[in-house]
């Protein structure tokens, strides 16, 4: 993989690991859920705006008609994780029970982990194989803190 890649798939990885502590939180630690719950917000929309300025609009100019469905299904996954996120939190303010809460963050947790396994096996593999290496580079300095 090249670094850009390497950079995302790092992001993948520490968000996972976000998911563990949170699925721990909803089992047995209500009192730092909610705090962790906001870093999450705020550490996913990161990603994927890293995503969006990055990736995404590297390969909508490409223009590829057989790429469309992948990302729509993409885009798809992650605004159903950002709506589900806001729904969450807001039931959390509101005292709605943990119990019911943690319905909507066991969906929450399935549409993340589908959406990373997809853009690991595909869309990270399609990158490798489209840009050139000047857009390699390109992504790679976009993505570089």
């Amino acid at each position: 993989m090249t670094a850009p890649i390497d950079s995302l798939l790092s992001d993948h990885s520490s968000i996972r690991k976000q998911l563990d502590s949170l699925n721990n939180a909803f089992m047995s630690d209500a009192k730092t859920l909610d705090t962790q719950l906001l870093q999450f917000q705020k550490d996913i929309q990161s990603h994927f705006q890293k995503e969006d300025t990055c990736l995404y609009s590297l390969l909508d100019r490409k223009k590829r008609e057989s790429d469309r469905e992948l990302l729509h299904d993409l885009r798809n996954d992650r605004a159903a994780v950002i709506f589900s996120l806001a729904s969450l939190l807001i039931k959390r303010k509101k005292g709605i029970p943990l119990a019911d809460c943690r319905t909507k963050w066991t969906a929450l947790s399935s549409v993340l982990l589908h959406h990373f396994e997809q853009e690991e096996k595909q869309l990270f593999k399609l990158l490798e194989m489209l840009l050139t290496p000047e857009e390699k580079k390109s992504l790679e300095k976009a993505l570089t803190p």
